[in-house]
C-alpha cells in the first residue's frame, strides 16, 4: 500500500494522507475493476465493473449488450461491450450511477468482508481514484508516484470514504 500513498498535503491548514487506486495500484481492491465477484437475484458478476456495466445495460433493455457484458473475461472486456449499449442516454444514467456505485460497493464488502479490514486500516486518508496511466510511470523497474494526478469526480473514493 505505501508505494501508492503520498504521506500528506496541507489542505485547508490541515495535514491530510491522501491514497491513489485504480485496478493496476496496490490499492486495486477499492476499484470496480478488482476481481472481488459479487452475487445479486442469482447472478455471478467476475467484477464490480461487470455488475455496473451489466446494470447500465439492464437500465436502458438492452438484454443481449447485458449477456455479452456478463461474458467478458474482463473488467476492459465489460466496458469495451457497454460501449455498444443501445438507447444509452448518459445524462439519464448519470442520475442514477452514484447510487448504482454505492450499492456495488456495499455488495462488495457484504460479500468480501474481508475488505471491512482493509477499509479500516485507511483511517481518515483522502482516497483518490485515478487511472493507470496517472498514477505511475515505470523508469527503470521503479514506480514514481505522479504528483500532479487529475482527480475528476472521484465517486468511487468519496463513496468509500463514506461507508
Amino acid at each position: 500500500m505505501e508505494e501508492n500513498i503520498e504521506k500528506s498535503e496541507n489542505i485547508e491548514n490541515k495535514k491530510v494522507k491522501k491514497i491513489y487506486f485504480n485496478v493496476l495500484s496496490n490499492n486495486s481492491w477499492l476499484s470496480l475493476g478488482s476481481f472481488h465477484n459479487i452475487e445479486e437475484d442469482g447472478i455471478l458478476y467476475k467484477s464490480c465493473e461487470h455488475y455496473y456495466q451489466y446494470k447500465k445495460a439492464m437500465y436502458f433493455e438492452d438484454h443481449d449488450a447485458g449477456n455479452k457484458i456478463l461474458k467478458s473475461d474482463t473488467y476492459k472486456g465489460a466496458i469495451k461491450e457497454s460501449n455498444n449499449i443501445k438507447n444509452y442516454d448518459e445524462e439519464k444514467w448519470n442520475l442514477l450511477k452514484k447510487s448504482v456505485i454505492e450499492h456495488i460497493i456495499r455488495l462488495k464488502i457484504e460479500q468480501n468482508p474481508e475488505l471491512i479490514e482493509r477499509l479500516m486500516k485507511t483511517n481518515d486518508f483522502l482516497i483518490i481514484e485515478t487511472q493507470p496511466e496517472d498514477l505511475t510511470r515505470k523508469i527503470q523497474g521503479i514506480r514514481l508516484l505522479n504528483m500532479n494526478i487529475p482527480v475528476k469526480e472521484n465517486i468511487i473514493g468519496n463513496i468509500w470514504m463514506n461507508i
